[in-house]
C-alpha cells in the first residue's frame, strides 16, 4: 500500500514540472514564431510566413492544453488514480516533445533565413516543413480531445505521438 502512494505522489509531482517545460517551450516557441515571421516578411518569403503562423498557432494550441491539464489537476486533484495521473503525464510528455520538435524546426528555419543562400532554398522546402507542422497539430489536437475522458474511468489508452504518426 505505501508503495502506489509513493508512485501516487512521484506522478502527482512530477506533473507539474512537466508542465512547466510545456509552458517554457510554448514561450520560446511563440517566439521563435514571431522572429520567424518578421524575418521572413522582411526577406519576401511568403511560404515562410505561412509556417511562421502554423508554428504560432501550434504553440498557443500547446499552451491551451497546458492550462487544461491545470485546471484538471485543480479539479480532481486527490480524485486521480495513479493511471488518471499516468496518463496525463504521457500526454504531458508527447506535447512537451511536440513542442521541442518544433520549436527546433523553427530555429532552424530563422537560421536559415539569415543565410542567403538557405534562404533562396527555403521556398523549395516551406510546404513540406508546414505539412510537418500541421500534422503535429493534429497530433496535439488529438492528445488534447481525449482529455475530457481522464478523471473518470477509462479504459481506452491515450495515444502519444509516436504511434499516431504511422
Amino acid at each position: 500500500m505505501l508503495k502506489h502512494s509513493e508512485r501516487l505522489s512521484d506522478s502527482a509531482e512530477e506533473l507539474p514540472k512537466l508542465l512547466t517545460v510545456v509552458e517554457a517551450g510554448t514561450r520560446d516557441t511563440t517566439l521563435l514564431a514571431l522572429n520567424m515571421a518578421l524575418e521572413a516578411a522582411s526577406a519576401g518569403a511568403v511560404g515562410t510566413t505561412r509556417l511562421a503562423d502554423a508554428v504560432g498557432e501550434l504553440s498557443i494550441r500547446a499552451t491551451q492544453f497546458s492550462q487544461q491539464i491545470r485546471q484538471r489537476l485543480l479539479a480532481f486533484g486527490d480524485e486521480l488514480d495513479a493511471s488518471s495521473l499516468s496518463e496525463l503525464g504521457n500526454v504531458t510528455r508527447a506535447v512537451a516533445q511536440l513542442i521541442a520538435e518544433v520549436s527546433g524546426l523553427a530555429s532552424d528555419v530563422l537560421e536559415g533565413l539569415a543565410d542567403p543562400d538557405i534562404q533562396r532554398r527555403l521556398p523549395e522546402v516551406a510546404g513540406d516543413l508546414l505539412d510537418q507542422v500541421r500534422n503535429r497539430t493534429l497530433v496535439l489536437d488529438h492528445l488534447v480531445s481525449v482529455l475530457p475522458d481522464l478523471g473518470r474511468a477509462s479504459t481506452q489508452p491515450l495515444h502519444t505521438p509516436d504511434n499516431l504518426r504511422e
